[in-house]
């Protein structure tokens, strides 16, 4: 549960440790995945069939808009999900932030077959919440 958050702060350190040692400003440490964008809540529609599970521990609410076992045929899988406060995102082996009140859209690289796509969601409390989708990827 700690040990994402801290991983987290360890790897903003050193980021930003290089970044100012190539003149960046501060604010430019944190850079987006590629592909990844945070969608403001207002301008996302959900469809009304979607799957979206729903995660909570203590005051953290985080819902992922995904079926945890589904069958596909075209890649990226875009990985959706938001919670209802600041949030520290780990997808596989990607960490990344996202504000409360937005969408993160995540592409995630498939190979053929079953696909095992481990998220886990931490608030800045320490509390944690997981999920691991099963995305078959039949081309």
């Amino acid at each position: 549960m700690m040990k994402n958050l801290a991983l987290f702060l360890l790897v903003t350190l050193i980021l930003s440790a290089c970044a100012g040692s190539q003149g960046e400003a501060p604010g430019d440490v944190l850079r987006e995945p590629e592909g990844m964008e945070a969608i403001p809540s207002a301008e996302f529609t959900l469809a009304p069939d979607a799957p979206v599970n729903e995660l909570t521990s203590g005051p953290l609410t985080a819902r992922i808009f995904s079926a945890s076992d589904a069958t596909v045929n075209t890649e990226p899988y875009i990985v959706q999900g938001s919670a209802n406060q600041e949030i520290v995102v780990t997808i596989n082996d990607l960490i990344l932030t996202n504000s409360p009140g937005s969408i993160f859209s995540v592409p995630v690289d498939l190979e053929e077959g079953p696909n095992l796509i481990d998220i886990v969601i931490s608030d800045l409390e320490g509390n944690e919440v997981s999920i691991t989708l099963t995305i078959t990827f039949e081309p």
